[in-house]
């Protein structure tokens, strides 16, 4: 997932000013400290390659890519973070993903922090 948190904007002004609708958008007293969010989400199961969900949400991103960077410039406080979540055990795809080099462009660009969290869960505890 893909988050732009702002201090300074609502919810609704993050989505004018980028262009975009999000999938998820919070605004004041929903989150504390009060700060709006605008979030793009990819899913899947164990079975999807969380490389490609990665790529999918960088593609949604890209049409929004210079708006985004005008935001930065005009409020540095504004903060980007790609989040990467992954479940693994035994599963056919294994543990691991990749960021090819656009994509490493683009989050650099945005100041974009890698936030990449892995748990090991094995198919007893799935269920």
């Amino acid at each position: 997932m893909l988050i732009v948190v702002s201090d300074r904007l609502t919810a609704h002004e993050l989505a004018e000013a980028i262009g975009a609708e999000p999938d998820e958008a919070t605004s004041g007293t929903e989150r504390l400290p009060a700060q709006a969010t605008w979030e793009l989400h990819a899913s899947g199961s164990g079975r999807d390659d969380l490389s490609r969900l990665v790529e999918d949400v960088i593609a949604r991103l890209q049409p929004s890519r210079e708006a985004l960077a005008g935001l930065r410039t005009s409020d540095p406080s504004l903060t980007c973070l790609m989040r990467i979540v992954q479940y693994v055990g035994d599963d056919p795809v294994g543990p691991g993903f990749a960021i090819g080099p656009d994509a490493v462009a683009l989050l650099a660009a945005l100041g974009a922090f890698i936030d990449v969290d892995q748990y090991y869960v094995n198919d007893v505890e799935r269920g």
